[in-house]
């Protein structure tokens, strides 16, 4: 389950991003189609000039809304990983190709018999997929300007949502519903999800039960209505 958990803990690190995102309805949905992804992009730094695919990565940032600019900006510490695919940024348009398999190296067991949550069930125990996966753009001197990110934020729930690129070396299917009342922020997860083998996009849903806890969903079918932005760095 590390491959999951750990992207939601990515999620909550930066999902704020999606507040700068417009509603976004009506969007046709992303698809991944022989392996290549071609979408087009919202308010992208014009220093940008190449995409990177990062797997395993570890990224801290900090992120505020300027005023001044109107839009979400951020500092970052560190953004490393494990290169696996670079893409192209031509107006406004993000294309890539991604690897039809991931070195194992690029891979961590999605099970492991100490860590499966109690009411989580999964159809194939020994799964291995990539872990922390981000997009990210970097200017002509291959300094990081920002991540690309495909998500929306639900004006009247509150929702948040955000799409993650995951690689699985077979097909799995996780289902169930785990609870944490042990930490002091507490959350609710629902599992549902159908992947493949090979790449898939996970969407998280999360919101809030007004009362402190969160609540996620995770799933492999496109809620529809998200939107490709950019989140710049300083």
């Amino acid at each position: 389950m590390k491959v999951i958990l750990n992207y939601l803990i990515a999620v909550f690190a930066v999902s704020v991003v999606i507040t700068s995102c417009d509603k976004g309805d009506n969007l046709p949905a992303t698809s991944i189609v022989n392996n290549n992804i071609s979408v087009t992009v919202s308010d992208v730094d014009p220093e940008v000039t190449n995409v990177k695919l990062l797997v395993n990565s570890e990224i801290n940032i900090d992120w505020f809304w300027d005023e001044e600019a109107g839009k979400i900006i951020g500092t970052t510490t560190s953004v490393t990983g494990e290169e696996i695919a670079s893409g192209s940024f031509i107006n406004g348009r993000l294309s890539m190709n991604l690897p039809a398999t991931v070195d194992s190296k690029c891979l961590t067991p999605m099970y492991d018999d100490m860590e499966v949550p109690a009411g989580v069930s999964m159809s194939n125990n020994n799964v291995e997929g990539t872990g922390g996966v981000f997009l990210v753009g970097y200017d002509k001197d291959e300094n990081v300007s920002g991540l690309f990110f495909y998500g929306k934020l639900d004006e009247k729930t509150r929702q948040i949502i955000m799409a993650a690129l995951i690689y699985v070396d077979n097909d799995v299917i996780i289902t169930g519903t785990y609870s944490n009342n042990d930490e002091i922020i507490k959350s609710t997860i629902t599992y549902d999800c159908n992947f493949k083998k090979g790449w898939n996009f996970m969407y998280v849903l999360i919101s809030g039960d007004g009362e402190g806890r969160l609540i996620g969903r995770t799933t492999t079918e496109n809620p529809g209505g998200l939107k490709w932005v950019f989140g710049k760095l300083n």
